[in-house]
């Protein structure tokens, strides 16, 4: 929710202002992170966002986004009847790992960026389980997001930023059983609208 405060007020003040010293004084890199994580506290943040501007004599058209994140679970489930350990279920080890590249195409004012653009993300997902029946597991997952954001500029080092998303997504995971006579796969195509998509402290350099 703390997107349509700050997305509100960049877009009012973007055409409230006019012209672009701030695209003038800027870096050519930015290192973004999401603190989406932090927000739903998962106690991390969900990606790494690098960007490299693309400048075009003073000024700047866009960005080229590059992304990474990764997370790790672990989990111990266990089944218990007056008291008593009757049956460990499973104990599982989780990992993701996902890649991302995009664009971005800006439009500046004197404190205030507006930019939209399309993001492609690659992800590859692995658990590791422990005495259950369905055994260890793959997941491979592509989306494709095209999105709308808001930048506040503190200092042209420093910002804030907030994204709308809209997710497309298709996945495909398996699991892999010792039991020959237990198998599953699952195939998921989604569409969902994010907001935030993204939430990031951003520094400029």
């Amino acid at each position: 929710m703390l997107c349509v405060p700050l997305l509100s007020m960049v877009i009012i003040k973007g055409y409230a202002q006019e012209g672009k010293p701030l695209s003038r004084s800027l870096g050519k890199y930015e290192l973004s992170i999401d603190m989406g994580g932090f927000i739903y506290s998962y106690g991390y943040p969900s990606k790494i966002l690098f960007k490299i501007y693309d400048k075009r004599g003073d000024s700047i058209k866009g960005a080229y986004r590059l992304g990474i994140s990764a997370d790790y679970t672990y989990r111990k489930k266990t089944d218990m009847l007056d008291g008593q350990t009757y049956s460990l279920l499973k104990k599982t080890n989780d990992y993701h790992f996902s890649v991302l590249v995009g664009y971005e195409k800006h439009k500046y004012t004197n404190s205030l960026l507006l930019y939209y653009g399309l993001d492609t993300r690659l992800g590859v997902g692995f658990t590791d389980v422990k005495k259950n029946i369905a055994g260890d597991s793959k997941y491979y997952g592509l989306d494709i997001t095209p999105f709308f954001g808001g930048k506040h500029f503190f200092t042209k080092h420093l910002s804030l930023a907030c994204e709308l998303g809209l997710r497309n997504h298709i996945s495909y995971s398996k699991d892999i059983s010792t039991n020959p006579n237990y198998r599953y796969k699952e195939f998921i195509i989604s569409s969902k609208l994010l907001l935030p998509y993204s939430f990031t402290l951003n520094y400029h350099f």
